[in-house]
């Protein structure tokens, strides 16, 4: 390199922690080439093919019912980074994964537990149009003939009481009028 004499010692000094800088390069890069081939050596062919079925099948693994809770948590931590949820119908969940990856998910809310064991509106509906000319132990006849189930799946029971329970816990909401057996 062609410098100033006056400088040219301030251009040794540059010289030489460049070439440092170079050699510490090269070092690194050395000893990541002999780590890469340490890790290659420790997992052979057979490994390596293994590793890559299981993680071509990855919900064989996750629904592996030997997978306890706990490690499905380890691989979660492993792959996500953070999720963001965005209440709304659909639910939109952001998944930032550790290598940079993004994902949108949309799903469906969820429905409440008591959801599954509501009687269906319709019976409802019917037992009010009934209540307007039968008693409550004829109403459980007609519904039981007609195959209509409670939200529980039973068949209605003949004894006034059951009926009036269903009535007075479910109607109530949908502005039905009391009725008792005459």
């Amino acid at each position: 390199m062609q410098t100033d004499p006056d400088k040219r010692y301030v251009t040794e000094v540059l010289e030489a922690e460049w070439n440092e800088k170079l050699r510490k390069l090269e070092d690194a890069q050395k000893e990541y080439e002999k780590a890469v081939q340490k890790d290659r050596e420790m997992l052979n062919d057979n490994d390596l093919d293994s590793l890559q079925d299981k993680l071509s099948d990855f919900s064989k693994i996750w629904k592996d019912k030997s997978l306890g809770n706990r490690d499905r948590k380890r691989i979660v931590r492993l792959l996500i980074e953070d999720v963001t949820i965005l209440k709304g119908d659909p639910i939109t969940m952001h998944i930032r994964l550790k290598g940079g990856a993004s994902k949108i998910i949309n799903v469906q809310k969820p429905e409440y537990h008591l959801e599954h064991f509501r009687t269906d509106p319709k019976v409802i509906t019917l037992i009010d149009q009934l209540l307007d000319h039968h008693i409550e132990s004829e109403i459980a006849e007609i519904l039981n003939k007609k195959g209509f189930k409670t939200g529980m799946g039973h068949s209605f029971k003949r004894k006034p009481f059951m009926v009036c329970a269903l009535v007075t816990k479910y109607l109530p909401a949908l502005a039905v009028s009391e009725k008792k057996d005459s």
